[in-house]
């Protein structure tokens, strides 16, 4: 009889994804960090488009794209999503929409998490309708 493992019960380490892998495609190595993506995944997915969590997403991009009434109800938006994840005490969205040439827009979002009696700030740019970090957590 062959010794066969059961796919489910393995551990998997959270893993870098999409374009917030750095450079060497390495994993996340603090739970600070986790974090940081866990907050990017929902900013960026779109309501239910993730099969773990069907009430988790934002989608983003679509609501800065959107309607004036999207935007102004936004901040609130992330803010009730955020708070949600027992890892985040509290959260404040701010975001401001920049004027480009041309007649374009262009937003800069600024997510500050309360962990564990800490501040941290996760900045975001908007810019010809792609979403994307601005950076990463501060020190608090």
């Amino acid at each position: 009889m062959a010794n066969t493992v059961d796919p489910t019960l393995l551990q998997y380490p959270d893993v870098v994804c999409y374009d917030d892998v750095d450079e060497l495609g390495l994993e996340c190595t603090s739970e600070l960090q986790v974090l940081e993506q866990d907050v990017y995944h929902v900013l960026k997915q779109e309501l239910g488009s993730n099969p773990d969590d069907p009430d988790r997403g934002i989608g983003i991009e679509g609501k800065l794209s959107g309607t004036e009434t999207d935007f102004l109800l936004l901040p609130s938006e992330i803010d009730s999503q955020l708070r949600e994840d027992d890892r985040i005490d509290d959260s404040q969205t701010t975001i401001i929409k920049l004027s480009v040439a041309g007649g374009g827009v262009a937003y800069t979002v600024n997510v500050q998490i309360w962990v564990d009696g800490a501040v941290y700030t996760l900045p975001y740019a908007f810019t010809n309708g792609v979403f994307s970090r601005a950076g990463s957590i501060l020190t608090p």
